[in-house]
């Protein structure tokens, strides 16, 4: 979806990263969003 050309796609994309990430923070599973230092 990203790669696609349709503006409608992007957006459904970027909403669906958006409300993955708000309930992930919810849960408090945050170690997701943070960078390894490994």
């Amino acid at each position: 979806m990203l790669k696609s050309m349709r503006r409608e796609a992007k957006s459904m994309a970027a909403f669906h990263f958006a409300m993955e990430a708000a309930i992930k923070k919810d849960q408090n599973k945050l170690d997701v969003f943070q960078v390894s230092t490994k």
